[in-house]
């Protein structure tokens, strides 16, 4: 009993200290969870505004690249002509302007130059690249001389301002007479050439200004301006060289372009967003930007004109170019609700695997309990059966041996206990061992007549006190052979009919006490069955699924009065297995128990 009450505070503790621990992990795994979903939630609009920023730069560095591009560009290619600086000796060359003989670079819509010094009506040369279309080249022209009004009501200090750091280059004379003259005084800047040569001019150069504004009629410009001016008076080489007269006495040129806003507020953001911005990042453009999004996500605002540093004119025009970087927080959501489901699989699935192994091994250590118990009874019972008989040989013998009973009959019936009690022994005895043999070896069954072998051991079942009244038989003819072993067959009827009258003797001053029945008789197309129906108390439809195990018997050893050690169906289950066999017990309609071999049919 002390193994029993050990065994179960150690199931105790198990269970404890197995589903405490999963249980507190894992809430600790659900709570970080939660804890990392609302970290993630927090990052949002930072992760928003760091993406916005690399958006941002992004822009900058391919508009930067643009004007770096153009900065190297010298000032002598505005124009229709240019002379490249590697002119030497008595050559001569004037080729096309890169500006109107190559296609525009991507991002600009036309350059322009005039010159300072012609006034407000000064005129203005626009190269449109060799794609130029007279519609585009008119909007242009338009462009420029509404730029150039601008400029001009700025006043001197405004323009002064923009100037910047001046940059200096001297460059050759024939360059620069080939830029500014007319087209009608070229052949004699070529005949002058070589006089011109060897004379340099310093140029100086401003930097690229760049800013944007909104027309009268709503169309967005982004100008970029320089100045390119030359001080020194050349009017003693144009007293000698009539066609360097134009720009005897210096020159002040504005020389820009017009990037295309469709580019840089639509084209340029949207191609660097596809490189810069994450999965879960999305970019809303101009336009789309205004629109209320309904939805999971948060926004980040982008005022691209104010962003790339653009000078306006109002401070309105600084608002204009609205774009977003939006980051899908439904994502997040989403994302936490497939770990939420996937936690919560994986809580049930260890739930269950927990609640099964519990339940297994509550039933396992149930079924030791239990076979602990029955053990206890066997060892009670085996003891009772062992006590009885020894006691009863024992007495009888020192009766017999001390000369206590001279009497010959009397000597007569103690000799017979002695060897009925011996043969209980030895009846205890071979089911114990035949127990152990059925467990471990294997039984082979053939084919056979089921009535042969029941008449066979007709004669074992008749060995009891009066056999004739107590025992009938009821064999059906013309039965099909059946899958059998003869030992089987006598170990089932045997522990059947002992069983039945161990627990309903048969009582012979009761006339309506019924006798046990044998009976055999086909059951269904495959099987044969032998049955054997007795008069006793029948089986309790809770017990029926026990009473083949060892050593069951119901009740407790130390009230039960019938002999017995729990043995006897067990060995009918046995033996109905070993030859494939089905046993089952019903109720008997005449009252009492109805056991029920089933064996399969051989043909």
């Amino acid at each position: 009993m002390v193994q029993l009450k050990t065994k179960r505070t150690a199931l105790s503790l198990y269970a404890v200290l197995l589903v405490l621990p999963t249980l507190v992990l894992g809430l600790l795994h659900w709570y970080q969870l939660a804890l990392d979903h609302e970290r993630e939630l927090d990052d949002v609009p930072k992760k928003a505004d760091d993406a916005a920023l690399r958006l941002v730069e992004a822009v900058k560095d391919q508009l930067g690249r643009l004007m770096e591009q153009e900065s190297n560009r010298p000032f002598y290619h505005f124009g229709d002509v240019f002379t490249p600086e590697q002119t030497v000796g008595d050559e001569f060359a004037m080729m096309p302007s890169p500006l109107a003989a190559d296609p525009l670079p991507k991002g600009i819509k036309g350059y322009f130059s005039y010159n300072l010094k012609d006034g407000p009506g000064a005129e203005i040369d626009l190269y449109m690249g060799s794609d130029a279309k007279p519609e585009r080249a008119d909007e242009m022209q338009e462009a420029a001389r509404e730029l150039a009004n601008n400029i001009a009501r700025q006043g001197i200090l405004h323009r002064f301002s923009r100037l910047g750091q001046i940059q200096t280059a001297h460059l050759s004379l024939v360059a620069a007479a080939v830029n500014q003259t007319p087209a009608e005084l070229r052949d004699c800047v070529a005949a002058c050439a070589p006089l011109m040569r060897d004379h340099k001019i310093p140029i100086n150069y401003s930097q690229y200004h760049l800013q944007f504004y909104v027309e009268p009629r709503g169309t967005p410009r982004v100008a970029v301006t320089r100045r390119v001016i030359l001080t020194e008076s050349l009017r003693p080489l144009a007293q000698k060289i009539a066609c360097l007269g134009p720009i005897a006495d210096g020159f002040g040129l504005v020389q820009g372009f017009f990037i295309d806003p469709d580019w840089l507020f639509h084209v340029l953001p949207e191609a660097v967003a596809n490189q810069v911005l994450g999965e879960s990042e999305r970019f809303l453009p101009m336009g789309e930007a205004r629109l209320k999004y309904q939805g999971e996500e948060y926004q980040s605002e982008i005022w691209l004109v104010d962003e790339l540093g653009l000078e306006t004119n109002t401070p309105e025009d600084a608002f204009f170019g609205l774009m977003k970087v939006a980051i899908d927080m439904g994502a997040l959501n989403r994302h936490f609700r497939s770990q939420t489901w996937r936690f919560l699989g994986v809580a049930a699935m260890l739930t269950l695997s927990l609640g099964t192994g519990m339940v297994l091994l509550m039933r396992s250590v149930s079924l030791e309990l239990e076979q602990a118990s029955r053990t206890e009874n066997f060892v009670a019972a085996v003891t009772h059966e062992l006590r009885t008989p020894l006691s009863a040989i024992r007495l009888h013998g020192e009766m017999l041996l001390q000369g206590w009973v001279s009497d010959a009959d009397k000597q007569r019936e103690y000799h017979t206990r002695i060897v009925r009690e011996t043969n209980r022994l030895s009846t205890l005895v071979e089911r114990v061992l035949e127990k152990s043999r059925l467990t471990s070896e294997a039984v082979k069954p053939i084919q056979g007549d089921l009535n042969a072998s029941v008449e066979r051991v007709k004669p074992q079942l008749a060995a009891w006190e009066e056999a004739e009244e107590d025992l009938v038989f009821d064999l059906a003819a013309d039965l099909p052979p059946v899958w059998l072993h003869q030992d089987a067959v006598a170990g089932i009827l045997v522990n059947l009919v002992e069983n039945a009258r161990k627990y309903a003797p048969y009582q012979r001053q009761n006339p309506g006490s019924a006798p046990i029945c044998v009976r055999t008789r086909a059951a269904g197309s495959s099987r044969v069955a032998l049955e054997v129906a007795d008069r006793g108390p029948g089986i309790p439809p809770e017990e029926r699924d026990k009473i083949f195990d060892a050593f069951y018997r119901s009740g407790s050893e130390a009230t039960r009065t019938s002999k017995g050690t729990g043995l006897g169906l067990h060995l009918v289950a046995l033996h109905a297995d070993s030859i494939g066999a089905k046993v089952e017990v019903l109720d008997n309609p005449e009252g009492g128990a109805l056991f029920r071999i089933l064996l399969r049919g051989a043909s």
